[in-house]
């Protein structure tokens, strides 16, 4: 991978946490297929990102493995792969839940800057539990 696709992949696995801030949609395109839903806009989309972390509020994710990036118009327009861990849990709802999913995100890039056109998962694995009341945080 060279090293302005591997910059814009760092980048773009950062993107929910910028964009529940309010950050003008940071990353997304003006309209983006997001886990085959459909076409939706950048409110839509925002909305979705505060709705999700509202019910997890402890969330942690990590790449991996490598990052699988496939160009179809030298700097305009790339596929990127890569498989996601996760952990996420509700103190409030005493839930957790963790895994891993297959992740491929459609991107194009627009005046040097790379936008989300569709992002798509693939459940690879996954468990899900109770917290206890003596402890959280079960990873």
């Amino acid at each position: 991978m060279d090293r302005s696709a591997h910059t814009i992949c760092k980048r773009l696995c950062r993107f929910d946490r910028r964009l529940e801030r309010g950050e003008s949609g940071f990353f997304y395109a003006p309209t983006a297929d997001i886990l085959d839903e459909g076409p939706k806009n950048l409110d839509q989309i925002r909305q979705e990102i505060v709705n999700f972390n509202e019910r997890w509020p402890l969330r942690q994710n990590s790449i991996v493995g490598g990052l699988q990036v496939q160009e179809h118009v030298r700097d305009e327009s790339y596929t990127i792969r890569f498989d996601q861990s996760f952990y996420a849990e509700s103190a409030a709802r005493r839930e957790w839940s963790r895994g891993k999913v297959a992740v491929t995100l459609g991107v194009t890039i627009r005046g040097g800057v790379p936008e989300i056109t569709s992002l798509k998962q693939r459940t690879l694995e996954r468990q899900k539990g109770v917290l206890s009341t003596a402890s959280t945080n079960r990873r």
